[in-house]
């Protein structure tokens, strides 16, 4: 049987190349000759010009079926193409756990295959071959077998080749009703469309909208969608219901930065009591000031970090169900820990006697800096640690070149001790179809609401869980 005849092929880096035909045509023996699996019967298969004799860890393949060895464990199994590489046991078991973290799969690591749904199989075929670290990534209808609850829909818009327009989506089946909303749950702290500063950028909007309703989805949830965004001040979401408003406060570097501290913005009373906490801090140990780039000891810092923060939620009753998700503090330290990768994490860090007592997350993006996590000791949570440590990372990202200081919201009232202004954050929802209207009108406007406030009078271990569903 002839499968492939007269092809020729050529991908550059960085390309992202679809191949489309029907059943039967020949996509998957292509594609798994490419991965070296199938020698070609004439012609060639190169890579960099080099010839392709069998499988690389150069080359990730991702199957339509699950292909998963039922012997071996998820984590195992996922470690499998490593274990080969040579790599060592402890950095074939870190890289495995954050892959599974992000995907959701860290309470199934020690499952076997026949213990897991179809969707959860084909995600772990999914990081097994992200976890190699592949510079091709071969896909071979990978997405047919995940789960229907939730999905990847990326719209994407491109201008004489080049990528010019992109819409993040993730659609989202529950309840019978289909939701497009922005990917980064639990992560992200505003959803936004990215777009190329054109000129025309109404126009590719316009036509990015229509595309998004074109993907017959009942509704369109835009959380913490900010009022500076480009979908907010586009307009498209005139009309929208909002579910929930906050706001984000902000400080202009410059004017809260001083010589040795806080600047003449603060009342002198606080910069007093600012020497006066530093003077009792010292007291306790000898203080030290950091500033740390993404590596090894990032990458710690940052696990820690998200203790000190979830340990504090805990004390003062708050629920924070992103803080709570074990893909938040799996998400910092992978990001922490890439040293080589253009990582955008920053870490200001305060030891009193050689121990972290406060430690600052932030992420720098064209002249901001936004503050994820702002963490203290409990030892030291009452001496007035958290208001000197946004002093440090003040004082570190106005020193990487950040005007703008983003605390983001909800406008904590320490927050808005350092706060030149705020920006508003509204959770959007703009119905698609009459069931989303149904979905708005009741469930949304009506029912979160009634949710939320029930939530927070139910004990400790009934509101966690309960509120992460109602987050997602």
């Amino acid at each position: 049987v002839e499968a492939v005849s007269d092809t020729s092929l050529t991908v550059r880096p960085g390309e992202f190349v679809s191949i489309v035909g029907p059943s039967g045509c020949g996509k998957s023996t292509l594609l798994n000759a490419l991965a070296g699996f199938l020698t070609p019967s004439g012609g060639h298969v190169t890579v960099d010009g080099e010839p392709i004799y069998g499988p690389s860890a150069d080359r990730g393949m991702i199957f339509q079926q699950y292909s998963l060895f039922p012997w071996k464990t998820v984590r195992q199994n996922v470690e499998f193409g490593l274990k080969m590489g040579g790599v060592s046991r402890s950095e074939r078991e870190r890289r495995a756990r954050t892959l599974l973290g992000l995907a959701g799969l860290t309470p199934f690591e020690n499952h076997y295959p026949d213990r897991l749904s179809g969707g959860m199989k084909q995600r772990v075929g999914i990081v097994r071959a992200l976890a190699t670290g592949p510079r091709i990534l071969l896909l071979d209808e990978p997405f047919g077998a995940l789960d229907a609850q939730t999905r990847l829909s990326i719209v994407t818009l491109r201008r004489d080749g080049r990528l010019v327009m992109v819409w993040p989506l993730v659609r989202q089946r529950r309840v019978g009703i289909v939701t497009l909303r922005f990917m980064g749950i639990p992560i992200g702290q505003f959803g936004d469309v990215l777009i190329e500063k054109t000129g025309d950028e109404a126009m590719l909007l316009d036509l990015g909208w229509r595309a998004v309703r074109s993907l017959r989805a009942d509704l369109f949830e835009a959380r913490k969608l900010r009022a500076d965004s480009v979908l907010a001040v586009s307009g498209l979401l005139t009309g929208a219901a909002s579910t929930e408003h906050i706001e984000a406060p902000f400080a202009c570097l410059a004017r809260r930065v001083g010589q040795d501290g806080p600047s003449q913005a603060y009342p002198a009373r606080e910069r007093s009591n600012h020497r006066r906490r530093l003077r009792r801090l010292a007291e306790r140990g000898p203080l030290t000031f950091d500033l740390v780039s993404p590596g090894p000891e990032a990458a710690e810092l940052s696990g820690e970090a998200v203790a000190m923060k979830q340990a504090s939620l805990r004390r003062h009753g708050i629920i924070a169900p992103a803080i709570s998700d074990p893909r938040f503090g799996t998400f910092f330290r992978d990001l922490a820990g890439d040293a080589a990768g253009g990582s955008p994490i920053r870490i200001a860090l305060i030891r009193c006697g050689g121990r972290p007592i406060g430690i600052d997350l932030s992420l720098d993006c064209k002249g901001t800096s936004f503050g994820h996590v702002i963490a203290s000791h409990p030892d030291h949570e009452r001496g007035g640690v958290g208001g000197i440590l946004i002093q440090h990372s003040f004082a570190g990202a106005k020193a990487r070149g950040n005007t703008v200081f983003d605390l983001l919201g909800p406008a904590d009232p320490y927050k808005l001790e350092h706060a030149d202004g705020m920006t508003s954050v509204a959770d959007l929802a703009l119905p698609l179809s009459l069931k989303g209207r149904i979905a708005c009108g009741l469930g949304l406007q009506r029912l979160r609401p009634v949710l939320k406030a029930a939530i927070k009078r139910l004990p400790a271990p009934l509101t966690r869980p309960l509120a992460a569903w109602r987050a997602r």
